[in-house]
């Protein structure tokens, strides 16, 4: 079973009529996509595929059925190469909130809420330090280090399944 089908299907539409498996690769059929140079509601309000329902697609799911971008498309997404860092090993870094770090980050959270407003409204640069400092202390008097553990140990984890070590 193919654990993008869901994904594909609102991506390539219905295999056959939109889609289906050229060369090896499942992609949109070449005629569709010449079609729609002369059409341009072809793909979007009449077969409603590609990139239509960009808020319900998985990116990396996509991807790899993806047509070769022409020109203008092409070089603005050339210049994104190299620029663009994943954020992957960072995923799901949070400890849920029904265990002793979760209840720490949740506290430290309502407490950073409270101090904000704080900091805004500080009148001099000494009750700014002030304010910031108690709440660094509170801080790390709720649990900040255990908090950060944590969020290092599964870090390292994601690190190492994306072979990133």
């Amino acid at each position: 079973m193919d654990k993008w089908r869901g994904q594909k299907d609102f991506f390539l539409g219905k295999k056959g009529e939109t889609w289906d498996t050229i060369n090896g690769k499942d992609q949109v059929l070449p005629e569709i996509i010449n079609n729609s140079k002369s059409d341009p509601d072809l793909i979007s309000k009449k077969l409603g595929i590609l990139d239509t329902y960009w808020m319900l697609i998985d990116g990396a799911a996509f991807n790899e059925y993806m047509p070769e971008l022409e020109e203008p498309l092409l070089q603005p997404a050339q210049w994104t190469y190299g620029k663009i860092v994943s954020f992957d090993a960072y995923d799901d870094v949070n400890p849920p909130s029904d265990i002793e770090e979760g209840i720490i980050a949740i506290r430290i959270a309502e407490l950073w809420r409270n101090v904000q407003p704080k900091l805004m409204l500080a009148q001099t640069e000494s009750e700014f330090d002030k304010i910031f400092n108690d709440f660094v202390a509170e801080r790390n008097r709720l649990g900040w280090e255990k908090l950060r553990a944590y969020q290092q140990k599964k870090f390292e984890i994601n690190k190492k399944k994306l072979g990133l070590q």
